[in-house]
């Protein structure tokens, strides 16, 4: 079943509880879907202009109505939402943990969080029980103390925690949220949001379970799913090697962000000593699950050995839990070539609560530019107070990087508390030369670490991906896995999956963002989307499993998908996001992937306007200018978002193609051009 609302207004202090309107479990399910429409309702009755930061902006969590319940055997996931102050418009994040499972065995599937607290404070919600706290004695201490410190405060040691660390409370714009201890939401600003609120941690403990409308019906699917997992081998290779096995993944594809994106693959000493089969030789101990139903358990507990690398014999003996590949790309960004390097940083990075993409990307462009002699120890000597060489893998600097930032130490700071876009600006007007061409991103300046450019789908996605550049928008999988059998279920023809072919990208990549952010609105986790083998059109199984638990008959789940990208997407345009905006850095754009590297030559200018213009015309939009069209959201039942947005001269009145018939042409363009390909290397093999 679902739970309530709860709203907590700080200023005030006043709590108030609410039930979830009809409508909205129909429309949106929950989670992702759920949040946005929170969020519309907040800023249709507040200026939506207003400083992310401002006392009146919102922080919004929510669980799915198949969270924390075993559903699926994919555990949960908990999705935060607010204004963007990184990128300045929406901003979301999503995160494990058993805390949204604890939020959800109380009584509460969403918390809208407004106002600012006189004094820092941490929420303690009990069942019926929720109370502001004073807080000063976690001020300034990071997570893991924090956590320790509020169990003892409740005199609960089963309760689960939402905690930021001093990245947050000095409003680093990438701060994240860390939830039990180990899971970050940790893209897009969340931490600092929570952070400009006095708000250092949220504490749940819940006793009351969650009531499944149809308990047989549940469980007859739940079997259904088992054989399905232990038939995937992704689920197998996932469940056994933890994330670390997509070192190995993204070797193969060429994606990875090696010394600043210098190259697409790390050299071959330094995948030997730190992909998945090393890892799970010489560091994992355990397999482990993050949160409640989750029959994947790819979270590896690991403890640093001293393997024969320098920083395994400095950090041997220290412990963690999982090593997520976004943190190991971050890490890449500046060279780091050591296991032990990637546990001990990713450790660190979410104990002082930073988003990894950010904080590597800043780290491997401050290294890269040393390189280049355009900084050099006199600059870093007047941020850091002390001379200091930047060199490309070192983990000590690193740390001392780390820690100027989050406790504002020094200059570092003022540098890079906004991002890496913006320290590129910054030390560009220092040095009077231009420099952000040495920055990876894609829209509203979100860097991605991993390289895009043989992927024409996931060209796509960073520029148009509604938080910002981010895989985790889209999860693309059809062309870069080669699933034909999917790409014909889905349009009709094998062709999309063919990174020569340049369409059907569009189509596949929009039909993508709806299918993630539909399984965001489930409350479960979003790899095993993967994992069961549920990636194609055939994902009825979620619509079912919805009936089961909550008794309500609900609109199926792209549908909901994508009601939230068209949210999402109108939430931006309402400051200024055009067309213009969905773009690509200048490497991704117009330089070549490198000589000997998958997909040596490719670049994203290739075909990038048309595949574009695919994409804006299949969801309905003005390919002209980017904008949504009144046809398309009159259509999701979301007309009041039309009517808001068209009062700020921020909607088109141009008429949408119809869908099927624009989806038939452009796979008719696709076979043409697939012959056209076969032909020309008929004619290749003649010669």
């Amino acid at each position: 079943m679902y739970g309530k609302i709860l709203r907590i207004d700080l200023t005030t202090e006043k709590i108030v509880s609410e039930s979830i309107p009809d409508e909205w479990k129909r429309k949106y399910w929950g989670g992702e879907a759920l949040n946005d429409r929170l969020l519309w309702q907040h800023y249709m009755a507040v200026n939506p202009e207003i400083d992310a930061l401002d006392e009146e902006s919102v922080l919004i969590c929510g669980v799915g109505p198949l969270g924390a319940t075993g559903a699926l055997a994919a555990g949960t996931k908990v999705k935060w939402t607010f204004k963007s102050p990184i990128y300045g418009g929406f901003g979301d994040s999503v995160g494990g943990g058993f805390f949204g499972s604890e939020l959800r065995y109380a009584g509460y599937d969403y918390l809208v969080i407004t106002g600012k607290a006189k004094r820092p404070v941490y929420l303690w919600i009990k069942d019926d029980s929720v109370e502001i706290r004073d807080g000063r004695f976690l001020w300034g201490k990071d997570v893991h103390r924090s956590d320790d410190l509020v169990k003892e405060a409740v005199g609960d040691s089963g309760a689960h925690t939402a905690i930021i660390s001093p990245a947050g409370e000095n409003l680093v714009r990438f701060a994240c949220i860390i939830m039990s201890r180990f899971r970050s939401a940790s893209r897009t600003g969340g931490g600092c949001v929570m952070g400009s609120k006095n708000l250092k941690a949220i504490v749940a403990r819940g006793t009351r379970g969650i009531r499944i409308a149809d308990p047989e019906r549940f469980l007859s699917i739940i079997y259904e799913t088992y054989p399905l997992m232990d038939q995937n081998i992704g689920w197998q290779t996932t469940a056994k090697q933890g994330m670390p096995y997509l070192i190995k993944y993204y070797q193969k594809k060429g994606a990875q962000p090696w010394k600043n994106h210098q190259s697409t693959l790390i050299p071959e000493d330094v995948f030997k000593r730190t992909d998945s089969s090393y890892f799970m030789k010489n560091f994992k101990t355990r397999d482990s699950s993050c949160s409640a139903g989750c029959a994947m358990a790819c979270t590896n507990w690991w403890r640093i050995r001293d393997d024969g690398t320098s920083f395994g014999k400095k950090y041997a003996g220290e412990t963690g839990e999982k090593v997520e590949y976004l943190a190991l790309a971050g890490m890449m960004c500046w060279g780091a070539d050591q296991m032990a390097s990637y546990c001990h940083t990713q450790k660190l990075w979410d104990i002082l609560g930073v988003d990894a993409a950010e904080m590597g990307e800043s780290i491997g462009f401050l290294m890269h530019l040393y390189e280049m002699k355009v900084i050099d120890e006199e600059d870093i000597k007047s941020w850091m107070g002390e001379s200091q060489p930047f060199r490309w893998g070192d983990t000590e600097l690193v740390e001392k990087i780390t820690l100027s930032l989050v406790y504002k130490q020094n200059g570092l700071y003022e540098l890079l508390k906004d991002g890496v876009y913006e320290a590129a600006r910054k030390i560009e007007k220092m040095k009077g030369i231009p420099l952000i061409q040495y920055v990876r991103f894609g829209a509203k300046h979100a860097p991605e670490p991993e390289d895009i450019r043989n992927r024409r789908t996931w060209t796509v996605a960073m520029a148009t991906a509604t938080r910002g550049a981010d895989h985790l928008k889209a999860l693309s999988g059809i062309e870069s896995s080669q699933l034909t059998g999917i790409c014909q279920e889905m349009v009709g023809t094998p062709h999309g999956v063919d990174s020569r072919n340049p369409y059907l990208k569009g189509i596949l990549l929009a039909w993508e963002e709806n299918r993630t952010a539909g399984m965001n609105s489930t409350g479960l986790c979003i790899f095993n989307t993967f994992t069961i083998g549920h990636l194609g059109v055939g994902v009825d199984i979620f619509r079912r499993c919805h009936e089961a638990v909550t008794g309500e008959k609900a609109d199926d789940l792209f549908t909901v998908g994508e009601r939230a990208y068209h949210m999402e997407r109108a939430f931006n345009a309402i400051f200024g996001h055009r067309r213009k905006d969905d773009a690509l850095c200048d490497q991704w754009m117009n330089e070549p992937i490198p000589a000997g590297c998958p997909g040596e030559g490719m670049k994203g200018k290739d075909y990038f306007d048309l595949m574009m213009d695919e994409y804006y015309t299949y969801r309905g939009m003005d390919p002209e200018t980017g904008l949504q069209t009144r046809g398309k959201l009159e259509a999701l039942g979301l007309e009041d978002i039309a009517d808001f947005l068209d009062k700020r001269n921020a909607l088109s009145h141009a008429k949408p193609r119809d869908r099927e018939e624009f989806l038939a042409e452009t796979v008719r363009r696709a076979e043409e051009y697939a012959s056209r390909l076969d032909h020309c290397s008929e004619r290749g093999k003649d010669r």
